[in-house]
């Protein structure tokens, strides 16, 4: 967790710092500790909304791109569906949108 946690940070790091490409950056966020290659990530879109929503998704999965040089799959979720692909998500939308985010706080994992 400690590592997806820095991960992450450091996505925001190159982003906000104009550092794109680097091979510090796609090096920390393409393997994990012990350098074994991370699955592919997946952009969970919720299934009602607003548009924005996909947008956000799209937004996300080109920036992640930039940084990585791997684009991540950006997905619609279907109704109802709690079922999450194998691999890294990124799940978009509060719990008033997302059934995900809404299972994981009710269940008490959020």
């Amino acid at each position: 967790m400690k590592k997806k946690i820095i991960s992450i940070l450091v996505f925001f790091f190159c982003l906000l710092s104009g550092i794109q490409q680097t091979s510090y950056c796609k090096e920390i966020l393409t393997s994990d500790a012990t350098g074994t290659a991370i699955t592919k990530v997946t952009v969970l879109v919720p299934p009602t909304g607003e548009k924005a929503y996909g947008i956000a998704g799209d937004a996300f999965a080109d920036m992640w791109e930039k940084v990585t040089g791997q684009r991540p799959d950006v997905n619609h979720m279907e109704t109802g569906s709690l079922k999450l692909p194998e691999g890294d998500v990124i799940l978009i939308g509060s719990d008033a949108v997302n059934p995900v985010v809404h299972d994981f706080i009710r269940s008490g994992m959020l």
